[in-house]
């Protein structure tokens, strides 16, 4: 009983807390929508570049 008296604590917790928590979300998505261009502009990067080699190579 314990247990589920914790968890219930913490479930509280979380909803009273939860609009800082989006606010958070809201400031650092810009940051999080930059690194995740970043992160797909990359791959797509070397995705070419591996796909040129192999052209190269004569693998494709």
């Amino acid at each position: 009983m314990g247990v589920d008296r914790g968890l219930l604590d913490l479930a509280i917790a979380v909803d009273v807390f939860k609009p800082s928590l989006e606010d958070d979300v809201d400031c650092y998505f810009p940051a999080a929508m930059k690194f995740m261009v970043f992160a797909y502009g990359f791959a797509f990067v070397a995705c070419g570049v591996m796909a040129g080699v192999l052209i190269h190579d004569g693998w494709i």
